[in-house]
């Protein structure tokens, strides 16, 4: 019998860019706090903390961050090239 392609088939995708795979949303919450960021999604990546002048202020793997020590203010928590603005209260 003929194939007249009207069947169901097995498709396999061909490639997959690094674009698609860094496109996986984060999030960070609370924002704002006073004691902690949780950083949802991005489970033992690096995850850098500058203030607005553009100074790393430390660098963490760890999901959730203490900024208990760290002055009011905002801030950007920069997470495999991404970057969120952050307040702490």
């Amino acid at each position: 019998m003929p194939d007249y392609g009207l069947g169901a088939k097995t498709c396999w995708p061909l490639s997959q860019s690094e674009s698609e795979v860094r496109s996986v949303e984060w999030v960070v919450y609370p924002n704002p706090s006073s004691t902690v960021f949780i950083v949802q999604n991005k489970q033992g990546k690096k995850k850098d903390l500058y203030n607005v002048q553009g100074e790393l202020l430390f660098t963490t793997n760890e999901d959730v961050i203490d900024v208990k020590p760290l002055a009011r203010g905002m801030y950007y928590l920069q997470v495999e090239g991404q970057v969120k603005k952050v307040i702490i209260e």
